[in-house]
């Protein structure tokens, strides 16, 4: 489908959905997880408050991890992200995809206008393409923001994973719509609260794309900075001066 072109009537649909909710997934090997609240079963690693605002613990490990996004950067009827990615113990990247991504609401296609217009490309699926720094719409997720029920992404792994790392580009084409406070969660221990960067204008108003992997590399025309922000659940120095332009710093929103 086509970007749809929201109107006034689409903008107070968004209050009027459910609130967000854990869709059923079945019990991998029987596992039962802690309790919301519970303490992480790794000692924590703490980060200069100046500097980023988090109290993390270090390579914690689970089975589902939900991303919740509880402010916009202004916009009160939609949120949305250019991509995410999670990184393993190993710094390797985890798959994600259809099969484990999901989201609530899951896209503007919830919406009986768009689905009246013939839907939206800015679908859940854009979040794991690959092409994060963007200004493309096409490769961006969008969906409705209700600031009492708030917005919900998990991310389901059929064995237990090791994170390292959480990487997030945020939604660039109108940059008010991007998340600007979220909450991560494995399996409902709270890993981290705080700010997401807003992402920048685009340079010139030209559209570009760049490969979430491929940091250096330009596919034409002039790009932005990075906008991508790291979210750190090591304290391995190497991978520490690797991210430390992409961890957020007091003033950076």
């Amino acid at each position: 489908g086509q970007i749809v072109t929201l109107t006034q009537e689409d903008l107070s649909l968004p209050l009027a959905l459910p609130p967000a909710r854990i869709i059923s997934t079945p019990n991998p090997r029987g596992f039962i997880p802690p309790a919301v609240g519970a303490p992480a079963p790794s000692a924590p690693f703490r980060h200069d408050h100046e500097e980023l605002w988090c109290l993390t613990p270090m390579l914690p490990s689970g089975f589902i991890f939900k991303l919740l996004i509880t402010e916009t950067h202004g916009c009160p009827f939609y949120v949305g992200l250019n991509g995410l990615a999670l990184l393993d113990g190993d710094d390797q990247l985890l798959p994600l995809s259809r099969q484990n991504v999901a989201a609530s609401p899951s896209s503007l296609n919830v919406l009986p206008s768009v689905i009246a217009a013939g839907g939206d490309p800015r679908t859940l699926d854009k979040l794991t393409d690959g092409i994060n720094h963007t200004f493309d719409d096409t490769h961006m997720w969008l969906t409705p923001f209700n600031p009492q029920n708030q917005v919900c992404i998990y991310i389901y792994f059929p064995t237990p994973i090791t994170l390292s790392m959480v990487r997030l580009w945020n939604y660039s084409k109108t940059a008010e719509r991007g998340a600007a406070e979220v909450v991560m969660y494995l399996d409902d221990v709270e890993l981290f609260r705080g700010p997401c960067r807003k992402a920048p204008l685009p340079p010139g108003h030209q559209f570009n794309t760049m490969s979430a992997l491929s940091h250096g590399e330009r596919e034409g025309g002039k790009l932005a900075d990075d906008w991508c922000q790291s979210v750190l659940f090591t304290d391995h120095p190497d991978i520490v001066a690797r991210e430390s332009s992409r961890m957020h710093r007091s003033g950076d929103v």
